[in-house]
């Protein structure tokens, strides 16, 4: 599993803490997600993930708790890991309503429809 995290530009940094993307996995790979007090859009490129389907935007709220997600082969993602609290300047739904919880994007930003992927 390759794993890659990229800082923010200045002009981002006050509400984005990085950009991370995962892939050349060629096996299962079982992987814990620790609670960080943020939040993520992710984007799948590649395979299903747990709860979020092939090739479509996720966004995954605040974690209280950890998650094991289960990666497989051919899996890619892409995300962006807002600063605490920072993602409802995206949105107008109270970010509590997704707390421990990975939805589809389009729900709260209705812009993020999985046909945009390739954009």
């Amino acid at each position: 599993m390759k794993y890659q995290e990229y800082k923010a530009s200045i002009k981002l940094e006050n509400i984005i803490d990085s950009y991370w993307l995962i892939n050349d996995l060629t096996q299962f790979n079982k992987q814990r997600v620790l609670p960080d007090a943020c939040a993520d859009i992710i984007f799948n490129l590649g395979q299903a993930i747990g709860p979020i389907p092939k090739e479509t935007i996720a966004i995954s709220g605040m974690m209280t708790k950890f998650s094991d997600v289960l990666l497989g082969s051919g899996s890619e993602l892409v995300g962006v890991r807002f600063k605490s609290g920072q993602l409802s300047k995206l949105t107008n739904r109270p970010l509590f309503e997704i707390k421990n919880k990975t939805i589809d994007a389009y729900e709260i930003i209705p812009e993020l429809k999985p046909e945009k992927l390739e954009q």
